[in-house]
C-alpha cells in the first residue's frame, strides 16, 4: 500500500466510525498514506449505494473515470459499479462482478498499476 501512495492518492471509505478507523490505520502503519478518509458520519446512505465512494471522489477533485475502488465485499463492487468506478475484488470469491480480481496486495499493486498504464 505505501508504494501505491506514493504514486496514486488512496482514500478509505468506511461504514465504521472515524474515531474507532484512524487508531487501527496507525497501529497497522498505513497511518499517513491515505489522502481522505470517508466515514459513517460523512454520508447518510451505506453501500452497496455510491453515495459513500462519491464524497470520497468529491473531496480528492477524482472523477469516476479516474478512479479504481478497491474492495472485499460484494457490497463493495456493486458500490463501484453503482458510481461508475472500475471495481477490483481482494478477496477469495471470484464470483463478484468485479473489473479485476485480485487475491493479494502483490496482486492488487500489479493490477493498479497495469490499468493505470492503459489510461
Amino acid at each position: 500500500m505505501r508504494k501505491l501512495s506514493k504514486k496514486y492518492q488512496l482514500a478509505v471509505v468506511t461504514a465504521r466510525v472515524k474515531k474507532g478507523v484512524k487508531p487501527v490505520l496507525e497501529k497497522y502503519g498505513y497511518g499517513g498514506i491515505f489522502k481522505t478518509l470517508v466515514a459513517f458520519e460523512d454520508y447518510k446512505h451505506p453501500k452497496p449505494d455510491p453515495e459513500s465512494l462519491l464524497v470520497a471522489l468529491k473531496e480528492l477533485r477524482v472523477k469516476p473515470a479516474e478512479a479504481v475502488y478497491v474492495g472485499d465485499m460484494p457490497s463493495d463492487v456493486e458500490c463501484a459499479n453503482r458510481a461508475d468506478v472500475t471495481s477490483i475484488n481482494i478477496s477469495r470469491d471470484t464470483n463478484l462482478k468485479a473489473d479485476f480480481n485480485v487475491r493479494t496486495f502483490a496482486q492488487l499493486e500489479n493490477t493498479v498499476n497495469i490499468y493505470a498504464r492503459q489510461d
